[in-house]
């Protein structure tokens, strides 16, 4: 069996009942709740994780949803949005309510990436137009966001470092960077990839971080002392999400060939799944159910899955 088959128990996908316009590019996680949240094209969709029938519509009016982020707290929904070349920019929902709580321009390009600070109070926003900027969101009326500067492409994905107050980014210029989110001083770069980075994740206990990437590539990092750990192969095609179990002990990855991956966090073993891991598109979201045993994912199709994990 080849490296990019084994792990993957193709079969024929489980039933869906109903397909969304547009790609489901991001997914996020109500633990309060116990709700699946998703992009739709120009609002945010609530999903019931156990029929996965699509709910509740949020409309927001906006061209494209690019990306969401449900604040630790899960009393905030962070989105981001617009057209590349048009106007972008950043939702702050009251959640579950729905309604606006804040609303910040990015310029005439999209908002791409967006995340909470562990503490539920900053929003980083990533763009088209390579700047990362951090929103208090606790003072919507707040004049400037703090900006940080350095990437030489679109930035793609961003995540908070937990260990320490510090911001990580991945962007279309192949680099993943580090941020000190007082100063906005950019702390190191790593260059590794050799294709945009899609996806920023950091493992649960804060010591690791795990980039996805077109380079077919998912790669684990210890960024506090600058060390590309490990690289995850076995993908055929780019690799566009990356995301560690609750417990971090796994890690799961997938993309252009709607395919999901499984490896051990701690030795970028490949396991092999129990069932069908295929979607019919391109996987763009990932998420693991945090009751265990599965992961919910988003294709480019419009269809949620439950893949078992």
């Amino acid at each position: 069996m080849s490296v990019a088959a084994a792990g993957v128990q193709v079969g024929k996908p489980p039933a869906i009942p109903r397909r969304l316009p547009g790609p489901i590019r991001s997914l996020a996680w109500d633990s309060v709740r116990r709700i699946l949240i998703s992009n739709e094209t120009s609002g945010v969709r609530v999903w019931d994780p156990r029929t996965l029938k699509p709910g509740r519509r949020i409309e927001l009016g906006t061209p494209r949803v690019q990306a969401l982020a449900l604040s630790p707290d899960c009393r905030r929904l962070a989105v981001a949005a617009g057209l590349p070349g048009s106007a972008g920019g950043v939702f702050i929902l009251d959640w579950p309510s729905g309604r606006i709580l804040m609303q910040q321009s990015v310029g005439p390009d999209a908002a791409t990436a967006v995340a909470f600070s562990p503490d539920s109070q900053r929003v980083a926003v990533g763009s088209m137009d390579r700047l990362l900027r951090v929103w208090s969101v606790t003072s919507p009326t707040a004049a400037s966001p703090m900006e940080f500067r350095g990437h030489s492409g679109a930035v793609l994905c961003v995540a908070h470092a937990v260990a320490e107050d510090r911001w990580l980014t991945g962007g279309f210029d192949r680099t993943v960077r580090l941020w000190d989110a007082a100063s906005g001083a950019p702390v190191r770069s790593f260059t590794n990839h050799t294709g945009p980075v899609h996806e920023v994740v950091v493992r649960p206990d804060g010591r690791y971080t795990a980039t996805a990437s077109d380079d077919r590539t998912a790669r684990v990092w210890q960024p506090a002392i600058g060390r590309m750990v490990r690289i995850l192969r076995g993908h055929d095609g780019p690799v566009l999400t990356v995301r560690y179990s609750p417990d971090g002990s796994r890690m799961f990855t997938a993309g252009a060939e709607g395919v999901v991956r499984a490896f051990d966090a701690d030795s970028d073993e490949l396991q092999t799944l129990p069932g069908p891991a295929v979607a019919t598109d391109w996987i763009y979201a990932l998420i693991p159910d945090p009751a265990g045993g599965s992961v919910f994912v988003g294709d480019g199709s419009g269809i949620v899955r439950r893949i078992p994990v």
